[in-house]
Parts: structure tokens; sequence; C-alpha cells
């Protein structure tokens, strides 16, 4: 369970090295830029947000292993974004 933004940087570098173990290295390169793509917090993680849904939907969404592992990063976003 994530419950902080240091769980959640935690998180999803494990779900980077998840998928460079699992040859699927361009999803993990999408996400790596969205987390180098500025410096403002809430762009980077806005940006990640919409990686993460198009994995979820385009890529993973017949694989439970890898949609729940999205859905709970997504889950935290959406909070502290205030999407929810």
């Amino acid at each position: 369970m994530i419950q902080s933004n240091e769980d959640l940087y935690q998180h999803l570098n494990n779900l980077i090295k998840i998928l460079k173990d699992n040859n699927e290295s361009a999803c993990a390169e999408q996400l790596e830029g969205a987390l180098n793509l500025s410096t403002v917090p809430s762009e980077v993680l806005g940006e990640t947000r919409v990686v993460l849904q198009k994995l979820l939907v385009v890529k993973f969404a017949k694989r439970s292993d890898m949609k729940s592992k999205i859905l709970e990063i997504l889950n935290y976003l959406n909070t502290i974004l205030s999407l929810r």
C-alpha cells in the first residue's frame, strides 16, 4: 500500500524494473520519460498518471499481476492530484 511520495517512487521504480525484466523496455522508457519530464512535481505526477493509464488500457488490461500494480499507483496518484 502506498502511503507517501517516497512509497510512490519506490513502487514506480519497482514497476520500471519489472517491465524491463519482462522485455517491456518500451513501456519502461515511457514511464521513465514521464518521471524525468520536468522539475515541477505536479507535471511529473500528471504525466506519470497519463502513461500509466495508457499502459493499463493498451498493454496490461488482461494481465492481472501488472494491472494490480498499476492500479495501486494510479489510485494514489488520483488521490494526491485530487482526481478521485
